[in-house]
Parts: C-alpha cells; sequence; structure tokens
C-alpha cells in the first residue's frame, strides 16, 4: 500500500508581487542614498570663464574614487553669491546649515576667501581658488591650514613674485592693477598691500575698479600707465579679454596674466605660470583631498600647498605688436607663444632665393663687375692703334676791310683737308692689343670665380643656419627635459626621496645645457 502526500500551495497575487518588489527597491534606494557623498559647490556668480571648470573637477573625482565612493554633484546644491559679499556669505550659510550637503566645494575667488576665513565651519570645505594666501592671510599650521574641516590650494608664487619678475623684464615705472570691486570688498585693507610693493620695486601702482565693460575699463587706466598687471577676470569672457588685450596693445602697454597661459592666448603678454597642465593638477588635487575627507582626515591637516613649476610664458604676436623684444637669456628660458607668427618672416627664404638675393646685393661681386668693365675700356683702347685713322681739318680767316685787297689778301679765307692713314704693322701697338684682350679675358674669369665663390659662400650659410637651427631646436628640448627633470628631483628632495647631491646634478646639466 502505498501513499501520496501532496502540498497545495496558494497563489499569491500579482498586487503582492509588486508590492514587495517596490519594498526592496525602496530599501535599495534608501541605502545608496545613505551611502551617497553629497558636494555643495559656492561661485561667486554667474562666470563668462570658469577659472577651474566644474566639468575637470568632476571628471577627477570619478576618475579617482571610482567605486570607492559614490559623490553627487547636485545642480540644486549649486549656489552662487550674484558677484557681492553678502550674497557669496550668504549662499555659504545655506551650505553650512544643509543637512543634505556633506563637504562644500568652494571654486570661486571671493567665495573661496569668504569660507577660508571663517573661524569655524561645521562641515569639511575645500577652496580651490586662491590668488596669494599671504596678502588674503589665510589660516596656516605646519603644511595645512590648521583651522577644523578647511583645505585650501594655494601655490608658492604670489603677487609679490609676480611683480618682482614683470619688473625685471620690463622696467616700468607707474604700474596699474585691474581688481574686481567684489575682491575690493571682500579685502579692503588690498591697498595698503601694495605700499610694500611700491617701496620695494620703487614704482607708482595704480588700482583700477573692473569696469562694466572692456572698453569703459581701458578709459579708467591712466594715460600715464605704462604696464598693467591683470588678476583673474571671470565677468569678461573671451571676446572681452581679447578686446581689453587690444587696448592694451593700441596703447603699447605690457600687460601681466596672474592666472596664466590661457589669457595670453586670448593676447595678454606675458605670465609665470605658462603651463598648460595647471587646471589638471589643481582638479586632481582636489579629488584627492576629498578622498581623504572621506577616508576620514580631517581637513584642517591636509596639506595646502600645491607647488605650480613656475614657467614664463611670452606671446611673441603681442611682444612684435608694442615693439618689446626678450633679451636671448629670457627667450632660451621663457615659453614663446607664436614665435613662428611673425608677418616679417611669412615668406620663407628658399636657398634659391637666398643665392640671387647675394648676387644682387654683395658688394665684393659689383667690383669685380667694374674692374671687368675697366677691362674691355682698355682693350677697346688698344684695338684704337690697329684701325684706320682719318684726319679732319678745317680753318677760318678774317681780316678787317681796310687791310683786305683782292689780288693778295682776301678779307675771308677758308681752308679744309682730309687725312688718312692706315698702320701696317707695329709690334709695340699689336703687343699692347694683346695683353689687353688676355686680361680683359682674364677678368671675365675673375667674375665668373667671384659669382661661384659668392654662390657657395651663400649656400653654405644657408645650410649652417638650417643646421644651427635644428641644433638649437634639440638643445632647447633638452633644455626642457632637464627643467622638468630638475623640477622632479627638487620634489623629491622636499619630501626626502633623495639628496641634496640630485638636485645639484640637474642643476649641473641645466648650465651646460
Amino acid at each position: 500500500m502505498s501513499s501520496n502526500l501532496r502540498i497545495k500551495l496558494k497563489p499569491i497575487s500579482w498586487i503582492r508581487c509588486i508590492s514587495l518588489v517596490v519594498l526592496l527597491l525602496g530599501i535599495a534606494s534608501a541605502s545608496a542614498a545613505e551611502n551617497t557623498v553629497v558636494v555643495g559647490v559656492l561661485i561667486d556668480g554667474p562666470a563668462q570663464r570658469e577659472l577651474i571648470p566644474l566639468e575637470a573637477l568632476q571628471t577627477e573625482v570619478r576618475a579617482l574614487l571610482g567605486n570607492e565612493f559614490k559623490v553627487a554633484f547636485s545642480k540644486a546644491k549649486q549656489l552662487d553669491g550674484g558677484w557681492t559679499v553678502s550674497g557669496i556669505k550668504d549662499a555659504a550659510e545655506r551650505l553650512l546649515v544643509d543637512p543634505e550637503v556633506d563637504i562644500i566645494l568652494a571654486n570661486g575667488l571671493v567665495s573661496s576667501h569668504v569660507l577660508a576665513t571663517r573661524e569655524t565651519l561645521r562641515k569639511p570645505v575645500i577652496a580651490t581658488v586662491v590668488a596669494d594666501p599671504v596678502l588674503q592671510e589665510l589660516p596656516s599650521k605646519d603644511g595645512g591650514s590648521g583651522r577644523k574641516n578647511l583645505v585650501y590650494l594655494a601655490d608658492d608664487h604670489t603677487v609679490g613674485s609676480d611683480l618682482e619678475l614683470f619688473h625685471s623684464l620690463i622696467q616700468f615705472e607707474r604700474l596699474a592693477i585691474l581688481t574686481d570691486t567684489l575682491f575690493l570688498n571682500a579685502l579692503p585693507d588690498l591697498p595698503s598691500v601694495t605700499d610694500d610693493a611700491r617701496q620695494r620695486l620703487g614704482i607708482a601702482i595704480s588700482l583700477v575698479p573692473l569696469a562694466e565693460s572692456a572698453e569703459q575699463t581701458l578709459k579708467a587706466i591712466p594715460d600715464d600707465v605704462d604696464a598693467v598687471y591683470v588678476p583673474p577676470l571671470p565677468r569678461f569672457d573671451r571676446a572681452s579679454m581679447q578686446t581689453l588685450a587690444r587696448g592694451f596693445i593700441e596703447r603699447g602697454l605690457p600687460s601681466f596674466s596672474l592666472w596664466g597661459r590661457d589669457s595670453l592666448e586670448l593676447g595678454l603678454l606675458m605670465t609665470g605660470t605658462g603651463r598648460n597642465v595647471d587646471v589638471r593638477r589643481i582638479a586632481r588635487r582636489v579629488a584627492l583631498n576629498l578622498q581623504a575627507i572621506l577616508l576620514g582626515e580631517d581637513a584642517g591637516d591636509l596639506k595646502v600647498a600645491l607647488r605650480q613649476p613656475e614657467k614664463l610664458a611670452i606671446n611673441m604676436r603681442t611682444a612684435r605688436a608694442i615693439g618689446y623684444s626678450p633679451t636671448w637669456e629670457t627667450r632660451e628660458q621663457a615659453l614663446l607663444l607664436f614665435e613662428d607668427d611673425d608677418p616679417e618672416q611669412s615668406n620663407k627664404l628658399t636657398l634659391i632665393d637666398a643665392m640671387q638675393t647675394a648676387l644682387r646685393n654683395n658688394l665684393a661681386l659689383e667690383i669685380e663687375k667694374v674692374a671687368r668693365d675697366i677691362a674691355y675700356d682698355d682693350i677697346a683702347r688698344a684695338r684704337s692703334g690697329l684701325l684706320p685713322q682719318i684726319n679732319l681739318n678745317s680753318s677760318l680767316v678774317g681780316i678787317d676791310e681796310d687791310r683786305a685787297n683782292p689780288l693778295g689778301q682776301p678779307e675771308r679765307l677758308a681752308r679744309a683737308s682730309v687725312s688718312g692713314t692706315q698702320l701696317i704693322y707695329s709690334e709695340d701697338v699689336r703687343a699692347n692689343y694683346d695683353i689687353s684682350r688676355l686680361l680683359g679675358e682674364a677678368q671675365d674669369e675673375a667674375l665668373a670665380v667671384a659669382v661661384l665663390d659668392t654662390l657657395l659662400t651663400t649656400s653654405s650659410a644657408y645650410l649652417q643656419l638650417l643646421l644651427a637651427g635644428a641644433q638649437e631646436m634639440v638643445i632647447a628640448s633638452n633644455v626642457g627635459v632637464t627643467q622638468r627633470n630638475l623640477e622632479l628631483a627638487e620634489e623629491r628632495l622636499r619630501i626626502g626621496q633623495v639628496g641634496r647631491g640630485d638636485v645639484l646634478r640637474w642643476q649641473s646639466e641645466l648650465a651646460i645645457d
């Protein structure tokens, strides 16, 4: 006898299934939301040109953190201060008290200054844009800010070092510094700070507030100014910056940019931070700081120094327009933009063109041509002795009427005679002609030799110039590589990885190059 055990299951309704799925998804979403770090962003105002593009910061953060942390840059948490100090302070306070914001990223010059100078911060703050930590009197202790929840990025070059470099290259006496009114309001002691630069360099400094447009700003610059220092101007778009640069050029004013190479490509003259990788390095450092904070480190203990290797860069197109010519030493050390964009060199000189120009303008060759013409004149004179000679003589005699008589002496008497001779043989005349002819042929050969010598000298000089140019490019490349190796050695020395000898070695190599 056998028995079968059957279990009957009640079917689950579709409503119950959907409810269960929704419940599970809600739990998963809540768990994911709890693990997501929300970054609030504070900027000074709607910028025409971002100094540190937020997109670059987001890219570096995502590339570094990967799946380790979920970081959200919500647009709802991106606030601007409307280009006023009070507006920036209000927006900063809103982000500080917002419970949904975990970390604040200050991505503006004044917003970074406002948050970095607060006595207390409720949550971690990363300030990305610092013009001059000394000038702004930012907190500093043991390489960090020393203030809880605060880390900022500051390189070791200052406005003072920029002005010294600018003055060493352009011996100006009256300098105009363009200043945003917002920055003046945030730093009311800024005019007194410039007194140190006045005394140290022996120059006069005029602070020129930024106007609504580039044209109005140019009109506000005093007429007796002979140089301009240009800080970051995020309110001006690229077209306005180009207008500003053209105005400097029309007035023959050398300009120095605080914010690097991008301004040079818009028309300013020079900068002390001419490397293209600055923005990327800043964005990567922000990502590293964010990772360290998420791993539990206090922002106040993180290092604030971000050493940007100094590299003088000069816009040669602007330099030519205002009549500025860098010294050879400056040209060897600086990055020269638009160097090959010289309109005077637009027509390249080929080897054939060089030879033809040399033949037209060589004075020694002209002397040989004159000597040949003289020799041909000597041949003509020597040959004249061998040719038939024709002599024509005439005379007219007149006397007073009372002395004249028909039989003896007429009042008017005219005589004419023609004679001809032909040399049959003369050894001296024949020898003189032969010698002159040979000397003329010799002078022809001398002229041909002079022409060939000129062509040889010109072609040799042309090829030597090309060789020297190629060697210069190789050596300049070596200088660049050596400079980068020196910078790496100095960084390794700073962190204790190598000794002083490695730095001295690359300094010696740089001197040789």
